[in-house]
């Protein structure tokens, strides 16, 4: 009988088929391990998904029939994200564009590597939960393992803290398919129950779009700033006014646009049309390199040996540093 009070280890032991079922909630042995999760229960308590309708879809999986839970020994979760808090964070910096594929990840793993090289204290989290991919640009290794208080110690790498969702997945071709809620839940323990220390600056890269993350960033955070990322090409620079407009909606300071992969193929400084359009800055404009797409051999960031990269986020720096 499933009664919602089985540990996670116990139901994949005793029914391999239901690792599917578990999955699509986002409830992975590896997951119950990082965050404690002490039952079936217990992590849809803290997931926010009814139980019912797990133990109804883990009954379907495994032939088991469903007994009526009561699940005990579980402090309460009080409703909704935690908001605000984070004192030990001087500021808060996310990475965001309206479009995929304008180089998001690029530019804001460049930033954090830039500030971490200048001496700033300095966390990444890759917030891209469904598309984690900050730890394969660095050619980082590693898992995610938790300290004496249950807080999740990150990876450290060219002078970075990182976290990232890729440590969790069984493989980098993992697709996971989680809904906004089980995402919004990851998004918020990866922001409150990691031991990040004292940072100066903590640089989130975010997925592209307006939907669940962005938002209950936003939401959480809402002294966070947001620094936006285009590409010359007409359908980037539209994006990237959709993702101005949901940081404007929610009381979220633009720090600026920048620019990326500009030159002879989609153009150059367009972006700096919208900038001003939107009464925002407009913090340069990074060449398309043949360069950029390759990934050295021991991960550096590119800004670590770009003369032009370098003195972008110079002059970059200079203009949101403040």
């Amino acid at each position: 009988m499933l009664t919602g009070q089985e540990t996670v280890h116990d139901i994949i032991v005793r029914h391999p088929e239901a690792v599917k079922v578990l999955h699509k909630y986002g409830i992975t042995a590896e997951a119950a391990e990082h965050f404690g999760y002490k039952s079936i229960g217990h992590a849809a308590l803290v997931l926010k998904i009814p139980l019912k309708k797990i133990l109804d879809d883990l009954a379907a999986a495994t032939g088991e029939k469903v007994k009526e839970a009561k699940v005990t020994g579980i402090q309460a979760v009080k409703p909704g994200v935690r908001k605000g808090g984070l004192e030990n964070i001087g500021r808060i910096v996310a990475v965001h564009s309206g479009k995929g594929g304008v180089g998001k990840t690029f530019v804001a793993v460049n930033l954090a590597a830039f500030l971490a090289e200048k001496g700033y204290k300095v966390g990444l989290l890759d917030a891209d939960v469904d598309c984690p991919n900050i730890l394969h640009l660095l050619k980082a290794e590693g898992k995610l393992l938790a300290d004496a208080r249950k807080m999740i110690v990150p990876l450290e790498k060219f002078g970075m803290k990182i976290v990232s969702m890729a440590p969790l997945l069984n493989s980098e071709d993992e697709a996971l398919m989680w809904r906004g809620p089980v995402v919004s839940r990851v998004l918020e323990q990866f922001l409150y129950d990691v031991a990040w220390g004292d940072l100066d600056v903590l640089v989130v890269d975010l997925p592209p779009g307006t939907s669940d993350i962005p938002i209950t960033l936003y939401h959480m955070l809402p002294r966070c700033e947001t620094l936006l990322v285009t590409t010359p090409h007409q359908l980037g620079l539209l994006d990237a006014k959709k993702a101005a407009a949901l940081a404007k909606r929610m009381n979220v300071r633009i720090l600026g646009i920048v620019e990326n992969m500009g030159g002879e193929v989609f153009g150059k400084n367009r972006g700096a049309e919208v900038a001003e359009k939107l009464g925002v800055p407009f913090l340069g404009s990074i060449s398309l390199h043949a360069a950029y797409a390759q990934i050295p051999a021991d991960g550096s960031p590119h800004v670590a040996d770009s003369g032009d990269l370098r003195e972008i986020y110079e002059l970059l720096w200079k203009k949101i540093g403040k």
